[in-house]
């Protein structure tokens, strides 16, 4: 049986890497400037109903709209604040809806379990 064995020298590039980071700097002020931008671009997006691309939400759906209205959270807590406020947060790590309601996911169908499954015994 033939071994095949790869050895990788990355001193170099992690010396490249390093003084690369140096020059840079302190790059905390750019970054904050562009966590405010994409901020700015979020809440000009909510407010307009429009995607990154300028293209329009398609509207809620009669669900959607029925949600919210029997529900405490109100469309401006889609951030998982109720005080509809955004915030930068450095970091990784940042917990994040999985979707953003734009009103056009596609409902799921009634799945039935099979008959006689472990959850629901003689369930058809």
């Amino acid at each position: 049986m033939a071994l095949i064995e790869i050895d990788v020298d990355d001193r170099e590039v992690l010396d490249a890497l390093g003084k690369l980071a140096q020059r840079a700097g302190n790059l905390s002020p750019a970054l904050e400037e562009i966590g405010e931008d994409m901020l700015a671009s979020t809440r000009r997006r909510f407010a307009t109903s429009t995607g990154p691309d300028g293209a329009r939400w398609a509207p809620n759906s009669p669900t959607t709209i029925l949600s919210y209205l029997g529900s405490k959270d109100r469309p401006a807590g889609v951030f998982g604040k109720r005080d509809g406020k955004l915030t930068a947060k450095k970091g990784a790590g940042v917990a994040m809806g999985k979707r953003a309601p734009w009103g056009d996911i596609p409902a799921r169908e009634f799945r039935r379990e099979r008959a006689g499954c472990a959850r629901h015994p003689g369930h058809n």
